[in-house]
Parts: C-alpha cells; structure tokens; sequence
C-alpha cells in the first residue's frame, strides 16, 4: 500500500487497491488447498506469483476463484455434507454473473459439475433440477447476450501467454491427477475419505474450464483467471519439486515433500 501511495496513488485508491490483492493472493491459496486437499504446502508456492502479477497484470477477477472453489467442495464433498439448495442457486448466480463479465463457458461448466454431482455416488438427484435450471438460464442468456469470443490465434504477439497458460494448466491438471491419485484425504469432519475419483474429476473439469475460457476469450480472459492458473502451476511445481528431491535422496524412506 505504502509504494502505491508513493507512485500517486490516493490512500483510499491505494486501500481497496492492497486489499483486493490480498483477497486474491487468499483465494489463490484456497483453491490450491481446493485442488490439492493432501497437501498443504502445495498451496502456498503461487502466492508470491500472484502477488507481483497484481501489480504487473491489474486485478483479477475475484468471483472466478471463489466459484472454484465453491464448486470443487460441491464435487468433492469435502466438508463432509451434501450441498444444499442453496449452495446450488448461489453457483448458478454465480455462473450468469461470470457470463456477463464474458466468461461464457461458466454455465456449461456448471451444467457439468451438477450432472457430475447427480451421477456420482453418493448420488444426489436434486442436481438434476440444478442442471436443468442452468440450461434454462444459459439459453436465456444466449437469447440477450451473445457471446463475443475473440479468436486466440489471431491475437499476433500477445498470443504467447495465453498459450503458455493453456499449456501450463493442461499439463498441471492431469499430472497432478495421476500423480496424487493414491493420496488419501479425509472430509473436514473427520468422518470418511472423499472419493478419488470426485476429486479429479473436479480437477480435470476445472482445468479444462479455465482452458476453454483462454482459449475462447485470450489474453482478456487470461486477466481474469490468471490466479487459478498460477494456483494450477504452483501445485505442478511442488509435486515436481517433490518428486526430483526425493530422486536425488534414494535410500532415504522418508518423503522430502
């Protein structure tokens, strides 16, 4: 806060500047935590990234972790109860208000996650509702609002991010997928162990959401979504850390991560 001010900022610009960008080095943490529940360092490895991205990049967009992570606790499971209709209305809310920031892939991602969570045992068919009602909505949306997507591949320099994001988060998903897939995490009540497969279809599904808007949306989408993606690398980078120290230590029983 204190360099913003130097630069000219006023204090109040300079206040809710700091503190946006502190919620979004928090949500960052949270979905690493959301993604990677085995592993609690995992998490914190992006956080200085986002940090200096929100001076370099500008303010991301908040609600799109925050429905991350929403979502990935409504597959998941992970704190240990079903979602409740209210939880399933406010991801809906959430999901028509990403459509009119231009993140139009928001709604059929959630489509998804109801089926998903629908299908999957312990089943809950109330998820069909939710689906539908999402349907429902995205058709009307799309009878308003038409989509705008901007071609990536016609974007000349600045394509590069964009692309390296998508190759980073494609990478991340499903190495991170593979390799905790014998990790053992328990429900935030202590009760029972969360189904390995919920949990990578929520990661998978998340990664391929978060491709799907870059893709469709490029370098402008990229500034809205940039602190999952960082949250996507920081859990690649800990997993890989892990797995060369560990090489490097190859008598010793005991992880280095």
């Amino acid at each position: 806060m204190a360099i913003l001010v130097y630069t000219g900022e006023s204090f109040t610009a300079a206040f809710f500047s700091s503190f946006s960008t502190a919620i979004a080095v928090f949500l960052t943490w949270a979905v690493g935590r959301e993604l990677d529940p085995a592993h609690e360092w995992s998490a914190f490895v992006a956080l200085p990234v986002v940090f200096i991205a929100t001076f370099i990049l500008g303010r991301p967009s908040l609600l799109v972790p925050f429905f991350i992570i929403l979502c990935c606790r409504m597959i998941t499971r992970i704190c240990g109860l079903q979602p409740k209709k209210s939880d399933a209305f406010l991801l809906i809310v959430m999901g028509i208000a990403l459509y009119i920031n231009h993140l139009y892939i928001a709604l059929p991602f959630l489509l998804l996650l109801f089926v998903l969570d629908a299908a999957l045992k312990p089943t809950n068919s109330f998820q069909f509702i939710s689906a539908l009602l999402t349907s429902f909505s995205y058709i009307i949306l799309l009878m308003f609002f038409q989509p705008r997507f901007s071609a990536l591949f016609q974007n000349g320099p600045s394509v590069f991010c964009p692309v390296f994001a998508i190759i980073l988060v494609a990478a991340s998903g499903v190495f991170v997928a593979f390799y905790t897939r014998h990790d053992r995490v328990v429900d935030d009540l202590n009760i029972s162990e969360i189904s390995k497969l919920r949990l990578n279809l929520a990661r998978l599904a998340t990664a391929a959401w978060i491709i799907a808007e870059v893709f469709s949306g490029g370098t402008v989408n990229l500034l809205q979504v940039y602190p999952v993606i960082a949250a996507y690398g920081g859990i690649f980078l800990y997993h890989l850390a892990g797995i060369i120290l560990n090489k490097a230590h190859p008598f010793s029983n005991i992880k280095v991560l």
